[in-house]
């Protein structure tokens, strides 16, 4: 595996515990995104470098994690009015949810972690275009899980908050203040 890794302890030290931040790694020209495919979809990304093949369709909205755009609930803070939200979702290609973060074993967080769903336009550029490179990290996750089911520590890649350095930006994903301010 090419993603630098650091223990997670170290990291989870350094990390917020709570709100809604953009963990990644990243750096000025691009950010790691993690997304689970059936093998002969994956093998095929792999040996393509673009997602595609028998097995991945384009017609259908595919979730990756992390990054942006727009919300799959109504946010008051966001949206004046419900019909605001309802007309921006149906014209919009990105769909932003944030779920619980969990520790190794699982567990839910108080941290919130960010999830896209691309389609459309967006979904076949993010899959024909966008990457820089794909890999497959399954026997880096496998390695990891037995780790964690031996009590053992474990290491993930090296993740810090990702600044989102437009406030409306920020505001507009519902990310905690202190986000913004974070640096790698």
């Amino acid at each position: 595996m090419r993603i630098a890794t650091e223990s997670h302890e170290t990291q989870r030290a350094r990390w917020p515990a709570s709100g809604r931040h953009i963990l990644a790694h990243f750096d000025a020209a691009s950010i790691v995104v993690y997304q689970a495919y059936p093998p002969t979809t994956a093998e095929y990304a792999v040996a393509h470098q673009r997602l595609g093949g028998p097995t991945f369709s384009l017609s259908r909205m595919s979730w990756v994690k992390p990054n942006f755009l727009l919300h799959c609930s109504f946010v008051p803070a966001v949206y004046e009015r419900q019909e605001d939200w309802r007309r921006a979702v149906s014209g919009s290609s990105v769909r932003l949810q944030w779920d619980p973060d969990h520790d190794p074993h699982g567990k839910p967080l108080e941290r919130r972690a960010l999830q896209l769903g691309l389609r459309g336009e967006v979904l076949r550029r993010y899959a024909t275009e966008w990457p820089v490179r794909i890999e497959d990290i399954s026997a880096f996750v496998s390695e990891q899980r037995t780790r964690v089911a031996s009590g053992r520590p474990i290491e993930t890649p090296r993740e810090h908050v990702l600044p989102i350095a437009d406030a409306r930006v920020a505001a507009r994903l519902g990310l905690s203040v202190d986000s913004s301010s974070a640096s790698a």
